[in-house]
């Protein structure tokens, strides 16, 4: 079998040429993570070139430099960055939405690494240990359970993590 491979460069509208994470949701969009912003990928219509929809600081993620990209259960995107993970709660238009999360709202660390989701929580992996969130029904209120090397962890930096079929980290 033969693949087609094609190449995007910040010339045809990414924020940048450094790449840090891609993602697919649920509906197939692609988002791609860099260190100046996030890249919606829309495809345009009856055509097969793709339109790149910039997301920066403007619209009001926590930070340009993205480390990880998940949707959660209830279809919502979470951005992990070094000032803490955002939540896109809406779009009209090309305007995004965000509500932000940091340690004033008891993350461990605002530098958060990795997000890991499952049927009932989001983990947020960080250079100070890992972050349970449980889901609250739509709100912006989360419920937060943080685990440090005081709570078992092997050591306070957790870089990523995976779930297996069980919901095991």
């Amino acid at each position: 079998s033969s693949y087609r491979f094609s190449k995007y460069f910040q010339k045809d509208g990414l924020p940048t040429d450094t790449i840090t994470k891609i993602y697919i949701d649920h509906k197939g969009r692609i988002w791609i993570g860099t260190t100046k912003g996030i890249a919606k990928v829309e495809k345009s219509k009856g055509d097969i070139r793709y339109h790149f929809l910039k997301i920066t600081e403007k619209e009001g993620i926590a930070s340009e430099r993205i480390a990880d990209i998940v949707q959660d259960i209830n279809g919502y995107m979470w951005f992990a960055t070094p000032k803490g993970v955002s939540k896109l709660i809406s779009k009209v238009g090309e305007n995004h939405k965000f509500l932000n999360y940091t340690t004033a709202n008891g993350l461990l660390s605002n530098n958060v690494t990795s997000i890991i989701t499952d049927k009932e929580n989001l983990w947020f992996c960080s250079d100070l240990g890992v972050t349970r969130v449980l889901f609250e029904n739509n709100t912006s209120t989360l419920q937060i359970i943080n685990y440090t090397n005081r709570s078992g962890l092997a050591e306070g930096k957790v870089n990523c993590a995976i779930a297996d079929r069980e919901g095991n980290l």
